[in-house]
């Protein structure tokens, strides 16, 4: 019977261009752990122990990513969502062709011909020998950044065996919808910080700092301009260069009190966004309950 190789390349995208003043928190592989504890899967439970060093140095990799873009210091539950996209690539590459009940046989974690982390052994099936290998490759990805690449190499057929990386797919969807849900909390908890801060400031401007900012917008303050007309139109208006002064005045007052009602604006705003915050916190621990 000939024997094919077949090539299932899964992309994980983890940058290695890291802010190394970022502390991370130290990777337990704690998702890891919990498919190799209750998987059905035999050939997976024993991969993924074989790769639990390589997993947790990707995991920080792209955690130390996250937070150099963000400037948000990662957390348990974060860690655990980049772990189980990245679990989710290399399970769905190896239950592809493998059977729950398979035998592995002299598996080895080692380095390929080309440099690369590799697991490789066989795997025996209804007392046949299988050649499997899955070999995880750091290639340019094309945004300037670098990526994992699963690549399993095997003879054996395609087993369609998709339960395990289905079930893991099914915490990944929950575990976004928390991450989404935490986001919009995130925002929430800015906005009502900018906001709070912009109180703080206006309140401490003086009369002449709201008149510095009137005349630096497209509508500064008003000045008399009565000696400069070239038709009768004030004179009609106002009568005498006195009166027009008294409605300029008015209408500068106008325009200080205008300015000056941001403040209670930005306080309210604060108000509205802290209750709605509240109920989006409470969104969140129900999530967080099922998640």
């Amino acid at each position: 019977m000939r024997k094919s190789f077949f090539y299932l390349i899964i992309v994980c995208i983890f940058a290695l261009n890291i802010n190394t003043n970022i502390k991370t928190p130290t990777i337990m592989t704690t998702f890891t752990n919990k498919i190799i504890n209750n998987t059905n899967s035999q050939p997976l439970k024993q991969i993924l122990g074989l790769m639990q060093d390589q997993i947790a140095n990707q995991v920080r990799l792209s955690a130390q990513y996250e937070e150099s873009q963000t400037g948000i210091a990662a957390t348990a539950f974060s860690i655990e969502c980049i772990e189980a996209n990245l679990i989710h690539d290399l399970a769905r590459s190896v239950v592809s062709y493998t059977k729950n009940d398979d035998t592995l046989k002299e598996f080895q974690a080692t380095t390929s011909i080309k440099g690369n982390f590799e697991i490789n052994g066989t795997i025996i099936r209804d007392e046949v020998s299988y050649y499997f290998a899955t070999e995880a490759i750091i290639a340019d990805g094309c945004i300037n950044r670098r990526h994992l690449r699963y690549i399993t190499k095997t003879t054996l057929p395609n087993a369609k065996n998709q339960d395990e990386a289905k079930a893991i797919k099914t915490v990944i969807k929950k575990q976004n919808k928390v991450q989404k849900q935490q986001e919009w909390v995130n925002t929430l908890v800015k906005y009502i910080d900018d906001a709070n801060a912009e109180v703080i400031k206006l309140e401490a401007y003086t009369r002449q700092d709201w008149i510095n900012k009137i005349d630096a917008s497209d509508c500064p303050m008003l000045t008399n301009n009565w000696e400069e007309q070239d038709d009768t139109y004030l004179l009609d208006r106002w009568g005498t260069k006195e009166a027009y002064q008294v409605w300029l005045d008015e209408a500068n007052e106008d325009k200080i009190e205008s300015q000056m009602r941001r403040i209670e604006q930005q306080r309210n705003y604060a108000t509205r966004t802290e209750a709605s915050l509240k109920k989006e916190v409470l969104k969140l621990g129900k999530l967080l309950n099922v998640a």
